[in-house]
């Protein structure tokens, strides 16, 4: 966060605080990293019973938890200076969506903006899976006293990039490699890395560990044999 000051742990106004919507988008995003906060950010109403047997009804603030669907996790907020703020997020399919709203004029108009928001974006955009977990793709990589060229590979998550409706997808994957990759290599052994990087920028969108997926065998005395006799044909064949 570059447009972000704390002064205080509580959020109220401070000379020398401030943030932006932005901002509070990228905290948004790291909070929802957290499971466990989704287990409390869906509840829209629960009952809160005091040591002394009283209940208290307690109601979700984030009211598009009920009236939006998809809707599973935001934080409301109203100060004199900020006015009336929400960010929330939501999910349909494999997209997810953050949208932020700052200085609001009431309460009813930050929940309007969020859902026309939630709409442009879920009706724009889709989220492509390029390579997707556990799903093994033939590669050309090349491990040291290996038996074979082609090693089955993985990736430990999905690698999804958020693609505009209609337009090719505008990333490419680039590969590094471990050092010193020699063979036998156990499958389920990490080698390396592969990023999707945005072609306009350079940036880097998404990325996930390289997985072998299979065995990688190393080559034994019959394989070498083997290589320096198909060599030595070559050679011989082209020569003439």
């Amino acid at each position: 966060m570059q447009n972000t000051n704390f002064v205080n742990v509580t959020g109220l106004p401070q000379d020398g605080q401030f943030s932006t919507a932005k901002d509070v988008t990228i905290m948004m995003r790291n909070l929802l990293n957290n499971r466990e906060y989704y287990k409390f950010s869906t509840i829209y109403m629960e009952n809160y019973t005091h040591p002394d047997g009283r209940i208290t009804e307690l109601v979700n603030t984030n009211k598009l938890i009920k009236f939006y669907n998809g809707c599973d996790a935001g934080k409301t907020g109203f100060t004199n200076d900020a006015m009336f703020c929400l960010s929330a997020s939501a999910v349909k399919g494999d997209t997810r969506v953050i949208a932020t709203v700052l200085g609001a004029e009431n309460s009813k108009s930050r929940f309007n903006e969020i859902s026309t928001m939630f709409n442009y974006a879920f009706a724009n955009y889709e989220t492509v899976k390029v390579f997707e977990k556990d799903k093994p793709f033939e590669s050309q990589i090349k491990i040291s006293k290996s038996k074979s060229e082609n090693v089955k590979l993985m990736v430990d998550k999905n690698l999804t990039v958020l693609n505009k409706r209609g337009f090719k997808i505008n990333a490419e994957p680039k590969v590094s490699l471990n050092d010193n990759l020699v063979a036998p290599i156990k499958a389920g052994t990490v080698i390396g890395k592969i990023e999707l990087t945005d072609t306009s920028n350079g940036q880097i969108i998404n990325s996930a560990n390289l997985i072998v997926a299979t065995d990688v065998q190393a080559k034994n005395f019959h394989d070498g044999l083997q290589s320096i006799a198909d060599e030595w044909f070559l050679r011989y064949n082209f020569s003439k």
